[in-house]
């Protein structure tokens, strides 16, 4: 498969890129491409540690590396959290999808609730019905395509916005370099605190080293959905070069939407150098800054289009996604549970493991509109964080599964992505207060004083503690054929 890295580049992820990246960059500088730091360290591990262990033991999942290294329950449990994970990631990228919708049809901000609730509703119920009537094959589009259409649709906003500024480009990269008196240049990729220790810096180094890396080996490494297209490549070689492809290729991409961004907060924000050009209304500060922009200054034509490859790229990867969580949880989950039965009565199973994956899809994200809300951050922190919740057990497993060989048991690799899941639920929704560690009538959460890279690594910490607590019972067997 010679587009794997390409592939990389997943219908659900591209509405966050399209969305988030955007919102990003107006409301901030381009110290997020310092998170690239990460993903580099990730990959790393990935290319030359996790990719060749799945070649070498010949596993058509990489659960069944658990199930190998561990026992069929850390396997199963390990099918179980990438559903979690795929359910709250997912459904956090459903809700920018809708989102973004909600303000192409109505950029009002009191209107945005209901229709965001509606535009989820109607996404679902169409992938659901394109997989009922078995047309998904005739609509569905290449990750390939999607990807350039959403490329084309950030250089044409960008072209129009340069076409709005009544500026020239070297004035421009002034006014970016030089937002104004005592402001940080919007242009900087490593901020002066990018040294810090501070917790709750998000992009810091250490942040990236400890938290970001950890969140990219879970991606590229422990999750099924990205991991099957490395495992489709002719041989371990070509899946580690297309892991690295796929980490180049976003370094371009994710530039190209700040960029976005960036010309957004001068046509918002600096009304000074818009002059009588300028727009009659302030969306500052609204996340889906881009929609709004697509719906209220772009031709009606051009607009609807782009919504509409909106739509048709989130209901595309609706599609894929709630496939591939309906037949994760039919065969690694109910069937090894459930042996002995029949043909229809697995069929009928796998129907209603795909109808349950879109309802769950859609009831996560209707709580993440008022679950990011309250969070207060943004989009991209927010699609990230949620990562956090089943990777942090599943990186500790595979960390111990193949760098410690003497440790951990099938009940420790259990146990293990159970507390990576626990932790990062205590740190993000148990007060402080409730446990005794603060005094005070406020609830005082431990997430307000640290970031999710911080808690990723602070989960994940504590599940290796836990699953090499106990000496391996026996270690991974190298297939007699493998090469």
């Amino acid at each position: 498969v010679k587009d794997a890295g390409i592939n990389e580049f997943d219908p659900q992820i591209l509405p966050k890129t399209l969305i988030g990246l955007p919102s990003k960059g107006a409301q901030s500088d381009l110290t997020y491409l310092a998170a690239n730091i990460g993903a580099f360290m990730a990959i790393a591990v990935v290319a030359l540690v996790l990719i060749p262990a799945y070649y070498r033991q010949r596993v058509t999942t990489v659960y069944g590396l658990l199930g190998q290294r561990y026992g069929a329950a850390a396997a199963w449990t390990g099918g179980a959290a990438f559903l979690l994970g795929r359910l709250l990631g997912s459904g956090a990228r459903l809700f920018i999808a809708g989102g973004a919708v909600a303000f192409l049809l109505s950029p009002s901000i009191e209107s945005s609730m209901p229709l965001m609730v509606g535009a989820i509703v109607v996404m679902v119920l169409l992938a659901l019905l394109l997989m009922a009537v078995g047309g998904m094959r005739s609509v569905i589009w290449t990750d390939v395509c999607q990807a350039g259409i959403f490329i084309l649709a950030a250089v044409v906003v960008i072209g129009v916005l340069l076409w709005r500024i009544p500026l020239e480009t070297a004035e421009i990269f002034h006014h970016l370099h030089r937002p104004g008196e005592g402001e940080p240049s919007k242009l900087r990729v490593f901020d002066p605190g990018f040294t810090t220790l501070d917790p709750t810096a998000s992009y810091s180094l250490l942040a990236i080293i400890l938290g970001l890396s950890l969140i990219n080996l879970g991606a590229y490494g422990t999750d099924q959905d990205m991991t099957q297209r490395l495992l489709t490549c002719r041989d371990a070689k070509s899946g580690a070069r297309s892991a690295v492809m796929a980490v180049l290729l976003a370094i371009p991409v994710t530039t190209l939407f700040m960029a976005v961004g960036m010309l957004l907060w001068i046509f918002y924000d600096r009304p000074d150098l818009m002059g009588s050009a300028g727009p009659d209304y302030d969306p500052s500060g609204n996340q889906f800054i881009f929609a709004v922009f697509i719906a209220r200054e772009l031709p009606m034509g051009l607009a609807g289009l782009l919504a509409a490859g909106l739509v048709a790229a989130a209901v595309s990867g609706l599609t894929s996604e709630i496939n591939a969580m309906g037949a994760t949880a039919m065969s690694d989950c109910y069937r090894p549970l459930v042996r002995g039965r029949s043909p229809e009565h697995y069929r009928l199973v796998l129907r209603l493991c795909v109808l349950a994956a879109g309802i769950g899809l859609a009831a996560t994200a209707v709580i993440c509109i008022q679950w990011q809300r309250m969070e207060a951050g943004d989009l991209i922190d927010f699609a990230l964080g949620v990562m956090t919740f089943c990777y942090s057990g599943l990186v500790a497993v595979f960390v111990c599964a193949v760098a410690l060989p003497g440790r951990g048991t099938n009940g420790s690799a259990v146990a293990a992505i159970l507390t990576g899941f626990v932790a990062v639920c205590l740190m993000r929704f148990v007060p402080l207060n409730y446990l005794g560690l603060v005094s005070g009538p406020e609830p005082v959460l431990m997430s307000a004083g640290l970031a999710f890279p911080y808690q990723m690594a602070v989960a994940t910490g504590l599940a290796m503690l836990v699953c090499m607590a106990r000496p391996a019972r026996h270690r991974l067997q190298v297939p007699a054929d493998a090469a």
